[in-house]
């Protein structure tokens, strides 16, 4: 499953037999896959525009900036339902410059969501990657997608305000043990909101971490080592030497410094509920549609 980076920025002209208006990406897959005479569909982010052409190919693209064009044949001899399969999303992305550009992500945003129902939003596992970063690293994402990484708040942003999304922590210690958290209701908002966080439900075994000392952190906006939009005299994000959704700090600190030498410290990856602040090993994040 690919979109052509070819096709970015660029549809099909002379061959669009109906458009949608105010529709999003899945919304367009849709129109264009259950119609046996769409063969491509271009679409426009921005203006949450959609364009179903009888025809694919190269031969009439043009220029449309802000469109991505995308040829529905490549999916036709797959059932519907193969593709909410789970793939691992790290062969997508590997098909465009690794890089953290919006208009390429855009132009992922079809496959991330049909095809991938699980998104890995952050992994942790050899401190090979420098997570303590500024604002705009968080914000655009960061690291290594084969190894650590942090994907980019607007990405993260772009991809849960779809539809109903639920958040997975992955998490593993130096004694190979493994646990995970689940939450039931995940998204978190755009820039204007700093990021705001909306979590809730917790399910799991490795305890609820996502919260300060007395409550969840469901409201709260995000913080780095430059913006700190915690409750805590200090910044938390300084004190915890990483970033993420903070009140009077956190029992997590997944993007902390990565350790090996078991000593409990608050600057480590640690998450509190099970092993206090000994440092973890290896943790992920991901994110995957409620269907």
């Amino acid at each position: 499953m690919r979109v052509d980076p070819d096709h970015i920025n660029a549809r099909l002209h002379g061959y669009t037999f109906i458009t949608f208006e105010n529709v999003g990406a899945n919304a367009c897959f849709d129109k264009c896959i259950r119609r046996r005479r769409c063969l491509s569909f271009n679409y426009k982010e921005e203006q949450r525009h959609c364009e179903i052409n009888e025809k694919n190919g190269k031969t009439d693209l043009v220029e449309g900036i802000g469109y991505v064009h995308v040829n529905i044949q490549q999916y036709r001899n797959i059932k519907y339902s193969q593709l909410l399969t789970a793939v691992d999303y790290t062969q997508i992305f590997q098909v465009v410059p690794m890089k953290y550009d919006q208009t390429i992500f855009m132009s992922l945003k079809f496959i991330v969501i049909k095809a991938l129902p699980v998104v890995v939003g952050r992994r942790r596992k050899y401190g090979s990657t420098d997570f303590y970063r500024g604002w705009t690293d968080y914000e655009n994402g960061f690291g290594d997608l084969e190894n650590e990484f942090w994907l980019g708040n607007k990405n993260i942003h772009a991809i849960t305000v779809q539809r109903k999304y639920q958040l997975r922590f992955d998490l593993e210690d130096f004694e190979e043990e493994t646990r995970y958290a689940v939450y039931s209701t995940f998204n978190i908002g755009n820039a204007s909101t700093e990021y705001q966080l909306a979590i809730q439900g917790y399910t799991g075994d490795a305890g609820d971490a996502m919260r300060d000392w007395q409550r969840s952190l469901n409201g709260r906006k995000f913080s780095t080592k430059d913006r700190d939009n915690d409750s805590h005299s200090d910044k938390c994000a300084v004190i915890c030497h990483g970033a993420g959704w903070f009140k009077e700090c956190a029992r997590s600190n997944m993007n902390g410094l990565y350790r090996t030498n078991g000593t409990e410290d608050p600057t480590t990856i640690h998450w509190y509920t099970w092993h206090y602040r000994k440092p973890l090993k290896r943790t992920e994040m991901k994110v995957k549609p409620v269907l």
